[in-house]
């Protein structure tokens, strides 16, 4: 119970500060991207969902482009195929934001 407060607590702060200095800069600060990350990698880690987490760090890796989209796009459908339905949010969220670093977005 108080770890998913400090979760959502940091998480809301992290969102609220990168917010701020983007209205501000037009630039997301760094440390507030690798903030989420962590705290996303957190909760994963917390339940544990080690296949999950592994994922996870897989598609922060493979946010990279060149081969690395290939790697990407098996292990999702892996995922998709292993956990079915269950773990759709989290691929499609995965793939979307992956999209976009590949685009230079």
């Amino acid at each position: 119970m108080i770890f998913n407060i400090i979760i959502a607590a940091l998480g809301t702060a992290l969102l609220v500060w990168a917010a701020i200095v983007d209205s501000r800069t037009r630039k997301i600060p760094v440390a507030a991207g690798f903030g989420m990350l962590g705290l996303g990698l957190a909760v994963l880690v917390k339940e544990g969902w080690y296949i999950w987490a592994a994922y996870y760090l897989l598609a922060i890796w493979c946010t990279r482009g060149g081969v690395w989209q290939a790697v990407l796009v098996v292990a999702s459908i892996g995922i998709l195929w292993a956990f079915e339905w269950e773990a759709a949010p989290l691929v499609l969220g995965i793939t979307f934001v992956s999209l976009l670093f590949w685009r230079n977005w």
